[in-house]
């Protein structure tokens, strides 16, 4: 009698350990699940944002070459140059550095 007192104890201590550890699985899943899609989020929109950056600068460095102005051309492709390589400079990545390492070069 003693025995099933303490059995039925430590079975609902198991039970409640099980289901509690099951719980938070899924609860840390589906919490990583949306930060990881919170950052693909804000990922895809930084690199749109760098394309139309790029677009914007190159449409520039276009019409100054159809308008004959080589100064202007050549100021706005130096300044396109500096601004992305202090993209790359302020990056964090070691695969990001390295690339602008060999830039700068």
């Amino acid at each position: 009698m003693m025995f099933m007192k303490y059995f039925k104890c430590i079975l609902i201590v198991v039970v409640t350990f099980v289901a509690g550890t099951y719980g938070y699985y899924f609860l840390a899943t589906e919490v990583n699940r949306h930060a990881d899609f919170a950052a693909t989020v804000i990922i895809e929109d930084t690199l749109a944002s760098n394309a139309a950056y790029d677009l914007e600068k190159l449409r520039e460095i276009e019409i100054s070459i159809k308008d004959n102005d080589s100064d202007l051309t050549s100021k706005l492709i130096d300044d396109f140059i500096k601004i992305k390589t202090q993209m790359l400079q302020a990056c964090v990545t070691e695969q990001c550095e390295s690339i602008g390492k060999n830039r700068i070069k």
